[in-house]
C-alpha cells in the first residue's frame, strides 16, 4: 500500500542541484511557451520513468489516466503559470490519502479531543498489521527503537506485547513511514465521519476513507473485496482464520493492480486545495500539527517541504507544499494510475517524480515542456 521510501530526506543535489533555481523564487510568468504541438513528448514504448525527462513523456502519454497540478506560488493559486492537467478527476492515490487521518488527527489534538502524548498500546496498533506493506511497519519500529523480531525480512512486530508509544508517535509512522496499521488505528479511534469532516474543512470534496487493512486482504482473497470493513474486523477478531489467510500466496501485479483498484481515492485538485492551505500558512493551530508532521526532512536550499505521497501496483501518487527562503510557497500534485510493472522497483528507487516536481515549480522550460502544445 505505501512507498516505503517516499519520506527519505531530501537532499540539495534533488531540490536544488539538478536545476538552476537561484533563490528558488517563482518563475517569471511572461515567457511564452518554448514547444510547439510537433515536438511535445509521445511515449510509443515505455518511458523511462527513473528520470524527469521520462516522466514528461509517460505523463503525456497517458493524459486521461494521470494528472498533475503545479502552483508555483501558493498565494495565487489560480495565478497564470499554475497548470491543471485532468484535475478534476478521480485516481487512485494509494497512500497520499493519509492526509485525510493526519488532518483529523491534527483537528481533534487542537480542540482537546486528543492528547498527543496518550500512551497506544502496541497490541492495538499492531492488531491492524497486515506484514504486505513493504517493510513499512518494520522500519517504523526502527525508528521508535522498540524491540521488535523479525520473523521474515521487511516483516516485524512488537516483542513486548505491553509496550507502548506516544499518540503522536503513532501517527508520524503513518507519514514518515507510511504504515497503514497507524493509518486503521487513527481511523477506528476516530470514526469515518470524523475524517470526512477533517477532509472536507480543509477543501477536498466528497473524501473517501480507505480501509487498508481489509483492502490490503482481498489480494490474498479476491472475495473480501467486496466488503473491507468486515475483512478487517474479522482480520483483527478471528485469529484463526487470520493465521489461514496470513498463509495464502497474493497474485502477481496485475491481479493486484485490478483488487486494489478504488482503494483510496481523490483527485489532484482536492490534494491540491489541501496542500495550499498549508503552504499558505492556513489551518491555524492544527495546522501547525500537520505541517510540523508532513515536513519531517531538512531539505537545503527550502524552509521546508511537506509531502505525503504513496505506491500500488500501477498507481504512484505524490503532494508537496514547498516553503522556500525567500518566503514564497509553492504546491505540486502528480498522480498517474499506470505505472507499467517492468521498472517498477526502479522507479521507486530513483524518486525522479519528485525531482520533475520540484523542477516544475521553479523552471519556465519544465512548465512548458509539461504544457506542451496546449
Amino acid at each position: 500500500m505505501s512507498n516505503k521510501h517516499v519520506a527519505r530526506s531530501l537532499t540539495s543535489a534533488v531540490l536544488c542541484g539538478a536545476v538552476t533555481l537561484g533563490s528558488c523564487t517563482p518563475p517569471p510568468v511572461d515567457n511564452p511557451p518554448a514547444h510547439s504541438a510537433g515536438d511535445c513528448p509521445r511515449a510509443e514504448s515505455p518511458a523511462d520513468l527513473t528520470t524527469p525527462d521520462g516522466w514528461i513523456t509517460h505523463l503525456a502519454a497517458h493524459p486521461d489516466d494521470s494528472a498533475l497540478v503545479i502552483i508555483p506560488d501558493a498565494a495565487t493559486p489560480d495565478g497564470p503559470d499554475t497548470v491543471r492537467k485532468n484535475a478534476d478527476t478521480a485516481l487512485d492515490v494509494a497512500s497520499a490519502a493519509k492526509i485525510i487521518h493526519l488532518l483529523a488527527y491534527a483537528d481533534a489534538v487542537a480542540d482537546g479531543s486528543l492528547d498527543p502524548d496518550e500512551r497506544v498500546p502496541v497490541a492495538e496498533w499492531e492488531a491492524f498489521y497486515l506484514p504486505l506493506d513493504g517493510g513499512a511497519h518494520a522500519a517504523a519500529l526502527e525508528r521508535l527503537g522498540m524491540d521488535r523480531r523479525e520473523p521474515s525480512p521487511g516483516v516485524a512486530v512488537a516483542t513486548d506485547p505491553d509496550a507502548t508509544v506516544t499518540l503522536d508517535d503513532l501517527v508520524s509512522t503513518m507519514i514518515v513511514e507510511s504504515d497503514n496499521a497507524a493509518a486503521d488505528w487513527l481511523a477506528e479511534e476516530l470514526g469515518p465521519e470524523t475524517l470526512e469532516a477533517a477532509a472536507v474543512k480543509a477543501g477536498w470534496d466528497n473524501p473517501r476513507i480507505p480501509d487498508y487493512l481489509g483492502s490490503m486482504l482481498a489480494i490474498l482473497d479476491p472475495e473480501l473485496a467486496g466488503d473491507p470493513a468486515a475483512a478487517s474486523r474479522r482480520y483483527r477478531e478471528d485469529a484463526e482464520w487470520a493465521a489461514d489467510i496470513l498463509r495464502r500466496t497474493p497474485g502477481g501485479y496485475a491481479v493486484q493492480r485490478d483488487i486494489l483498484r478504488g482503494t483510496a481515492t481523490a483527485t489532484a485538485g482536492d490534494l491540491a486545495a489541501v496542500y495550499t492551505t498549508l503552504a499558505t500558512g492556513g489551518g491555524g493551530p492544527a495546522g501547525e500539527i500537520v505541517r510540523r508532521h508532513l515536513e519531517h526532512t531538512d531539505p537545503d536550499g527550502y524552509t521546508a517541504i511537506g509531502h505525503k505521497g504513496g505506491s500500488l501496483p500501477g498507481v504512484l501518487a505524490d503532494a508537496m507544499e514547498i516553503r522556500r527562503e525567500d518566503g514564497t510557497t509553492a504546491v505540486a500534485v502528480l498522480i498517474t494510475n499506470e505505472v507499467p510493472e517492468e521498472g517498477n522497483a526502479d522507479m521507486l528507487l530513483s524518486f525522479a517524480w519528485q525531482d520533475l516536481m520540484l523542477r516544475a515549480v521553479d523552471s519556465r522550460e519544465t512548465l512548458d515542456r509539461l504544457t506542451c502544445g496546449e
